[in-house]
């Protein structure tokens, strides 16, 4: 998990998966979950991801 700020100043945590991990069994279903629960709090910003 990194701390990263967007060009317009705006906060975000940024999480990356790593290239070996990508593949593994249930991965990308952990992460698509977290995204998912992530959606639900967010607040106005949208949350996007991709592998």
């Amino acid at each position: 998990m990194f701390f990263a700020v967007s060009p317009t100043a705006d906060r975000a945590a940024l999480k990356v998966i790593k290239a070996h991990l990508v593949e593994a069994p249930n991965v990308r279903e952990r992460f698509a979950a977290e995204v998912d629960n992530l959606k639900l709090c967010g607040g106005e910003r949208p949350i996007w991801w991709r592998f």
